[in-house]
C-alpha cells in the first residue's frame, strides 16, 4: 500500500460509487485521510487538497 512506502503522502479518494458510507470504509481501511464522492465542485477539491497539504 502507499501509505506503508510514504506514510507523510496524503491521501484524498475521489470516487463516483453512489455508497458513499461503504466507499468511505473501504477508503478508510485502505488508509486514505479523506474522501470526496461525485457529484462534487472544483472548490470542494481544492479545499480539500489544500486541508491535506497543510497537516
Amino acid at each position: 500500500m502507499v501509505k506503508n512506502k510514504y506514510p507523510y503522502l496524503p491521501i484524498l479518494a475521489i470516487s463516483g460509487i453512489y455508497k458513499k458510507e461503504e466507499l468511505t470504509l473501504k477508503a478508510c481501511e485502505a488508509g486514505a485521510d479523506d474522501t470526496l464522492n461525485k457529484p462534487f465542485s472544483l472548490e470542494l477539491v481544492i479545499l480539500k487538497l489544500k486541508k491535506l497539504l497543510t497537516k
